[in-house]
Parts: C-alpha cells; structure tokens; sequence
C-alpha cells in the first residue's frame, strides 16, 4: 500500500549484518539461537500466565493463538536487544 504507518525502532547490526525491526523481530531467516530466545519469552509468559491463574482462579484465560505468542514474544526478544545494544552504549544525559 506504501502508507506511512508511523515510527518503529529498528536494530542494524554491522558486524553480524543482522536487522531488527520492532514490529517484526530478526528480519530474513532466523538463528538457532534468536528461535530459542523467542521460545523462551513464550515459555516464560505461559509460565506468568499460569501463575497468575492459580492465584486468581476466576480470571479468564487469554485466547491467543500460537501465532499471536510468538508474535509478542518476539516484540519482548527486539526489547532486549535494544536495551543491551542501544540503551547500553547511549551515553548518558
């Protein structure tokens, strides 16, 4: 459509010659190691999930699809890379 849809934070690596976008995660084909950082940002938040549902029994359990988990873990995985690379060599105010 080529509509302006607003500013994203993104990640260009030099070295590694690796792009992150936030919407997106690791653009192209993903590592071994980015698939294992995004399955443990799933794991972790089923695992927050659950432990909020034991404590509180009656709250509804959330519906999103396997494809909306990786999604948002992926967002989660493209916040620490730009805290560990970004924040981290900003200098400071």
């Amino acid at each position: 459509m080529g509509a302006y849809t607003g500013f994203e934070k993104f990640i260009s690596g030099r070295q590694t010659k690796t792009v992150y976008i936030e919407s997106e995660g690791m653009l192209g084909e993903e590592s071994p190691e980015e698939f294992l950082l995004v399955l443990t940002k799933v794991n972790e938040r089923l695992d927050r999930i659950a432990n909020l549902r034991k404590q509180f029994p009656n709250i509804p359990t959330p519906n999103d699809s396997v494809d909306t988990q990786y999604e948002l873990a992926r967002r989660e995985v493209f916040k620490d890379h730009w805290k560990e690379i970004c924040e981290a060599s900003s200098p400071p105010a």
